[in-house]
């Protein structure tokens, strides 16, 4: 601390105490050049101006204070994320995390952690250059997936178009990068689905004698209309089994089915019809395999997700 007869946690004591915002600012002031590190002034410092509407002002107050010390992260993040409610609050964040901050990882971490504020995080997340490690898709995953949980799909969407490497695909079976909004494979021991190879991977499908369930889910925001999900199938073993793809609608904290398309399994392939009703923003589709005698299982070589080439295609056509 600089040769001075004023300790900064006091001159902030003071500044918390005084009825005069005029006051709170000049004693804040002194306090940061007492000590550069009293990141609890700065942070008390843009609190204020975020209150009298100096919103880019606040926001480099708390970037010097963060690249300063990681002291205060916990503390000073929800009050920088809470910038993300200010109408203009792009054009005053963006060039700061454009710049790459050296607390960017950091709040990144804080996002994805036990209380952090994924769905404010998800609103400046793209800002970050790509080669950022905030970008890292070791904080993409655990943020789309929290967000999703949430039911907070707007945000998870924005988080999935700052991590994916590509646009969504709900025909991308394999190497899948975000689920739910990537397809997530599920394994039940008894039925389920799973990546086989190392290389060029695919994906098997699998249930035992009589068994069904769900193998694969996926959360995506289609346009009403009718699709196709196309399956080309190979190896196949066994007899009797059957696809489904259930279309389960999510909307305002509710879901309902809006149908179930269906198509045995034989080779080379299969197509599922599904339709989007009106009023239907986001959708989770859900791939259930069932033998229906014999075990059987069978490996998806290669699929397609595209929009019905007539208003007729009927469900569970095969190819």
């Amino acid at each position: 601390m600089a040769n001075t007869p004023y300790s900064p946690g006091a001159l902030r004591q003071l500044a918390i105490a005084s009825p005069s915002r005029a006051q709170q600012r000049s004693l804040l002031a002194l306090s940061r050049r007492v000590s550069r590190r009293d990141v609890g002034a700065a942070a008390h410092t843009a609190e204020l101006e975020f209150r009298d509407g100096n919103l880019r002002r606040g926001l480099e107050t708390l970037n010097e204070a963060l690249v300063i010390s990681r002291a205060l992260d916990d503390p000073i993040f929800p009050l920088l994320l809470s910038a993300t409610r200010f109408e203009d609050f792009e054009p005053a964040f963006r060039p700061i995390l454009e710049r790459d901050p050296a607390w960017g990882e950091r709040l990144a971490q804080h996002a994805v952690g036990p209380g952090g504020s994924a769905s404010l995080f998800a609103r400046i997340a793209r800002h970050f250059p790509e080669r950022s490690r905030a970008r890292s898709i070791d904080y993409g995953a655990p943020l789309v997936d929290r967000l999703v949980s949430s039911r907070d799909f707007d945000g998870a969407f924005g988080a999935y178009e700052a991590y994916s490497p590509m646009p969504q695909d709900p025909g991308r079976l394999i190497n899948t990068w975000l689920p739910p909004l990537d397809w997530r494979l599920i394994d039940n021991i008894d039925t389920g689905a799973r990546q086989v190879g190392s290389r060029d991977r695919v994906v098997e499908l699998f249930a035992k004698t009589h068994r069904s369930g769900e193998a694969a889910r996926l959360i995506t925001r289609l346009d009403p209309g009718q699709y196709v999900l196309g399956l080309s199938l190979g190896d196949l073993r066994g007899e009797g089994g059957r696809l489904s793809l259930e279309t389960v609608c999510l909307a305002e904290g509710r879901e309902w089915t809006a149908g179930t398309a269906q198509a045995l399994i034989a080779s080379p392939g299969a197509a599922l019809a599904i339709t989007v009703p009106p009023g239907c923003p986001y959708q989770s589709l859900r791939l259930a395999i069932a033998a229906n005698g014999e075990a059987i299982s069978v490996l998806i070589e290669s699929a397609r997700f595209e929009r019905a080439a007539t208003p007729n295609s009927t469900d569970g056509e095969t190819l």
